[in-house]
């Protein structure tokens, strides 16, 4: 990666000059064990522009634009959709997929069955069987 010179004031002596801005992984400040005098150091660097971030993590992107890490989440998988999202054509985070019940002879016993067919009543048991198989 090439150097990057930015012009910068000294906020101690009002002073110009250029400086060369080092860039620092999002992953780093998340993972680094500095104790609180360097984050703070850190912090300052990032906030005078000697260093730059790159590649923040989700979670520091999302603090940083004030929205939910969830959002944040599936705004970057659904990048490629994103003009229809922000059209509002589209919902940034798709609808929950309804959660199927597998009934097989496996998962319930004869007696759960029974229970079931008592609640609903026989009659309309085989009016759905007939329905689903006439669909079929």
């Amino acid at each position: 990666m090439a150097n990057v010179y930015t012009l910068k004031t000294d906020p101690v002596n009002d002073e110009v000059e250029f400086v060369e801005t080092r860039p620092i992984a999002g992953s780093y400040l998340s993972y680094n064990r500095h104790d609180a005098i360097g984050r703070a150091f850190l912090a300052a660097d990032l906030h005078l522009g000697l260093r730059t971030l790159r590649e923040p993590t989700i979670v520091q992107a999302a603090y940083l634009a004030r929205v939910n890490r969830t959002y944040a989440f599936w705004a970057v998988k659904r990048f490629p959709n994103r003009a229809e999202i922000e059209a509002g054509l589209l919902p940034l985070v798709p609808p929950a997929k309804p959660k199927l019940s597998i009934i097989t002879s496996d998962t319930v016993s004869d007696l759960e069955l029974a229970e079931m067919i008592r609640k609903v009543g026989v009659e309309h048991t085989f009016e759905v069987m007939m329905a689903v198989e006439a669909a079929e």
